[in-house]
Order: structure tokens, then C-alpha cells, then sequence
């Protein structure tokens, strides 16, 4: 899933990755999310668990972007993140927790699906009906 998150970036300011290249500021960006699901105090079990946890779903707002080499300087203020904050990225409970390092890379849809740039599409045909006043000409 977090192979699929788009991220706010210009990848133009980034070369593909060679075949076993290690990972630079010119061919990755680093991202790092840790979180971990806790109970709430003093709220009723038939609650929604929104309610009744603190960080139950973990979502692509929680990713911070760790800055390789001199990117900090490159991206300025505009530091790169997903281009929504809402991608449902998992569902946690009390006990569990995700600590994680990711790299992002540049790739081409050759390489992995998820970089080709078709998707999903289906058209549906409306009909549409009208009545149509019909004149009725009298001869005589």
C-alpha cells in the first residue's frame, strides 16, 4: 500500500534508480512513520473506535519526510508528502504499532504496475427518453 500513496513532488529533480544503486539524494526520497495504537480512558465499548483508541487508523498525513543529503536545502519550504492526507495506509489496536523507514524512487511502469499511467475506466450509456408532442393534422 504505501508503494501506491502519490507524493507532491516534481520528478524531475530526480534520476532513476540504477540496479543496485544505493539510494541518494538524486534517485530516492525517505519517508519514516512511527505510531502506535493506545487505549483511551473512561469511554463506553460500544463506541466507535475512533473514539475509543488514539491512533487506531494510520493515515498518509502521519509520514514525515527525512530530508537525504542536501535535500532539505533543495525542497525549501515545500517539503515533499502525499498529495492527500486522508490514504488510509492501516487499522491498528492497543498493542500494535508500525515503525518503519521507506524509500521512494523514480520508476517506470516496465518496472512495477504502479508506475504505469492507465487506470481503471468504464463508460455507462444514458438513454434518453422524451415524449415528443405529436400534432395530429384533420383533413377534410
Amino acid at each position: 500500500r504505501l508503494g501506491l500513496i502519490p507524493l507532491d513532488v516534481d520528478p524531475n529533480l530526480f534520476d532513476y534508480a540504477e540496479e543496485g544503486a544505493e539510494p541518494s539524494e538524486l534517485n530516492s526520497l525517505k519517508f519514516k512513520l512511527k505510531v502506535q495504537c493506545t487505549k483511551v480512558a473512561a469511554v463506553p465499548a460500544e463506541a466507535k473506535p475512533s473514539l475509543k483508541y488514539h491512533n487506531s487508523d494510520v493515515f498518509s498525513s502521519m509520514l514525515e519526510w527525512v530530508p537525504i543529503g542536501e535535500q532539505a536545502e533543495v525542497f525549501g519550504s515545500k517539503h515533499p508528502k502525499p498529495v492527500n492526507d486522508d490514504i488510509l495506509i492501516a487499522k491498528l489496536r492497543p498493542g500494535q504499532e508500525i515503525d518503519l523507514e521507506v524509500l521512494a524512487v523514480k520508476g517506470i511502469s516496465k518496472d512495477h504496475a504502479k508506475w504505469s499511467p492507465v487506470a481503471t475506466a468504464f463508460t455507462e450509456c444514458f438513454r434518453r427518453w422524451s415524449c415528443l408532442p405529436i400534432l395530429k393534422v384533420l383533413t377534410r
